[in-house]
């Protein structure tokens, strides 16, 4: 999951219902995990632009942080500190979890999935694996995204979820599908289609079909305060992704 932050926080204080499905911005110590995260952690929400989440918790965020006040933080929960390349490193005994921190990027690693996760840029890139590539392509610049991994499932090798904005400040959400074939293309077609009959949550939304060696199958609607309608709903809900990949609804 990635999440533009400070945009994320902008559009939640003007629409907190429409933007409620957003909150903790892909930043596990807010979400739920730490009533005050400036006191327990050492930063806050107002300390990141950026977030990027891999699994279920590890995270790297861009911004400005204040070491001290992390450096602090963690000694206070028993992590002991050493030096890596372009930061600090904290461990802590018996603990799986390995945080790497800056005054511009902070990492928190806690299983293998986030293994690859570090302060410095990663030797290889997801946008080098024309799989991403297309999918990135297809949802555009947007502020909020989540990509449901790279395992073919009904005739889908990838799913990605990512909403942007229109220059009059409207929010749209984007599903965009990479296909196996031109079959499953038009069979993810069919499917979302059906979605978007009368008295369907996603009602009037267009989908498209772009052909190719990486078949992109797209459908946006407009979001609203409405339930299932709001940016974040479907990783909660899985409307669209457990119709797609797992056969449901």
């Amino acid at each position: 999951m990635y999440v533009d932050v400070s945009t994320t926080r902008d559009l939640a204080a003007k629409d907190k219902k429409q933007f409620s499905g957003l909150w903790g911005y892909g930043i596990p110590e807010l979400s739920g995990h730490a009533a005050d995260p400036l006191k327990e952690w050492g930063f806050d929400e107002k300390d990141v632009e950026t977030s990027i989440v891999v699994g279920n918790y590890n995270a790297r965020m861009t911004g400005e942080f204040d070491t001290d006040a992390l450096t602090k933080a963690f000694e206070e929960k028993g992590y002991g500190a050493s030096d890596v390349d372009g930061g600090t490193r904290f461990m802590k005994p018996g603990d799986d979890s390995t945080f790497q921190v800056s005054n511009s990027i902070r990492v928190g690693i806690h299983d293998k999935d986030g293994t690859g996760l570090g302060l410095g840029e990663p030797e290889k890139s997801l946008a080098g694996d024309r799989v991403y590539a297309a999918v990135a392509d297809c949802l555009g610049d947007v502020y909020y995204a989540s990509f449901y991994g790279k395992v073919e499932r009904k005739g889908i090798i990838l799913l990605a979820i990512g909403a942007r904005l229109a220059a009059d400040g409207t929010s749209t959400e984007t599903i965009c599908t990479v296909n196996s074939s031109e079959k499953a293309a038009q069979s993810t077609a069919i499917k979302l289609r059906g979605k978007t009959k009368d008295g369907e949550p996603y009602v009037g939304s267009k989908v498209t079909i772009r052909d190719g060696k990486t078949p992109t199958v797209s459908m946006t609607w407009k979001n609203s305060s409405e339930g299932r309608r709001r940016p974040g709903d479907n990783n909660k809900t899985l409307d669209l992704p457990g119709l797609l990949l797992l056969g449901r609804g």
